[in-house]
């Protein structure tokens, strides 16, 4: 009897040993996990920030204020999903709209509640654009702020900007297509044809051009700011509004504008794990760290304020910056029993288009719809709804917000449109590169 005892105490204390190793081991096997986690996330951020030297060169010259910062260093990638709402500032006491829903909606940024983001190791500049650099780049008549803009009722070009023109302020006045043009140029003088991002063709071989935007080289969009025929630069057979498509090979090493997701992700700092995230404006939660002041409205340098966390300057005010991704918004009016009704539908970002193995959104550019093809759905629609008030807002996506816009429209999770050919004095861009 005794034997058996000691025998079933030593099976329970080999048992316990056992178990207590397991359970250990699996506690080790966590803390590793979690010391590796921390060590890759270390090492990650680490790596992120300001490049030293990394001004751009032309024809000989450094150009000013035209350095990068690594935003996702090469050889990783950042994963981003969040299962609600939280990580989304609200201001229950600011009235964005009368259409409040359809605000709230555009709060959710690039990384909504439940989208699952994967990014791929960018660049990007710390800089918006200067005057400089495109005059550099796209020749010394480029400069369309220089002209005015065009009264048709006086059939001149006004010439009330010049305030605005100093080298190191940001380049304004240029539309989405004029955007992509000058980074396919200035890829072109400092990396070569075969690193060129943009073409007019889906399968990429024909690099995007003015002759494909249907813009002549050194004036006015046409019809993109109302021009009338009495504008001596207006020519019918050059319209911006039948401007050939513009397709991106993201993979190239040239540069490009920034996906909406890179840029949310990089005026948020960079770390979806810092408080910094969460904020507002561009890594700070007091409007004064950013150019915008109601009372005292007008394009500033592009050094103006302080940086954020990964070295950005003005990535809240300033000018609103283009993004590359279509902006399409189905929304409208409709008739229901003789009455017209407003609704809001959604945005479009096709991301089931974009999905890599894993199930994630790799580097979404919106969405994949030709402006052929949103015009005869827009058609469509105002057949079906009974109304023209119905129909899809495209063009580009703009963020940031500028000096002149609404404090909310400064928020860094907050979307905005610009149509292709839109141009404006708060309307500018920065540039991005794959690594």
């Amino acid at each position: 009897m005794k034997c058996i005892r000691l025998f079933i105490t030593i099976i329970f204390i080999f048992f316990s040993f056992s178990c207590s190793y397991v359970l250990s081991d699996s506690d080790n096997s966590k803390q590793n996990n979690k010391n590796e986690a921390d060590y890759d996330r270390n090492s990650f951020t680490q790596k992120q920030g300001p490049i030293t030297d990394s001004e751009i060169v032309i024809n000989g010259e450094k150009i000013p204020y035209t350095s990068r910062s690594v935003v996702i260093p090469e050889g990783y990638h950042e994963d981003l999903t969040f299962v609600n709402e939280n990580h989304i500032y609200r201001d229950s006491k600011i009235n964005v709209s009368e259409d409040y829903q359809k605000n709230v909606h555009r709060f959710n940024g690039a990384f909504p509640p439940g989208r699952k983001v994967r990014l791929s190791a960018f660049e990007m500049s710390r800089y918006e654009v200067t005057q400089k650099l495109y005059k550099s780049v796209m020749g010394p008549n480029s400069m369309k702020l220089s002209m005015g803009q065009w009264d048709s009722t006086q059939e001149k070009f006004l010439h009330n900007y010049d305030i605005l023109i100093k080298e190191n302020n940001p380049v304004v006045w240029v539309c989405f297509y004029e955007a992509v043009i000058f980074c396919n140029k200035l890829t072109e003088k400092t990396m070569g044809k075969n690193q060129i991002v943009y073409y007019a063709d889906q399968d990429c071989t024909i690099p995007y051009s003015y002759e494909h935007a249907r813009i002549k080289e050194g004036q006015p969009a046409n019809k993109a700011n109302g021009h009338k025929s009495t504008d001596p630069t207006y020519d019918p057979n050059w319209d911006v509004q039948d401007a050939l498509e513009v397709y991106i090979d993201i993979s190239k090493k040239g540069y490009r504008l920034p996906t909406e997701a890179e840029w949310e992700y990089a005026a948020r700092g960079g770390n979806p794990n810092a408080p910094e995230w969460n904020m507002r404006f561009s890594c700070t939660e007091n409007k004064d760290d950013i150019w915008w002041d109601e009372y005292d409205k007008g394009l500033k340098q592009v050094h103006s304020k302080n940086p954020n966390s990964l070295g950005l300057y003005n990535m809240s005010g300033n000018v609103s910056e283009y993004c590359n991704d279509k902006y399409v918004e189905k929304w409208g009016t409709y008739i229901d029993n003789g009455k017209e009704k407003s609704t809001y539908i959604h945005f479009e970002f096709d991301d089931e288009k974009y999905l890599d193995k894993d199930g994630y959104v790799l580097n979404p550019l919106g969405c994949k719809k030709t402006n052929k093809e949103l015009l005869e759905l827009k058609a469509i629609h105002d057949v079906k709804y009974q109304t023209s008030s119905w129909g899809y807002y495209e063009g580009r996506v703009s963020k940031g917000g500028s000096y002149y816009t609404l404090e909310h429209c400064c928020y860094v999770f907050n979307r905005e449109q610009a149509y292709d050919t839109f141009q404006d004095t708060e309307l500018g861009f920065r540039i991005c590169r794959t690594l």
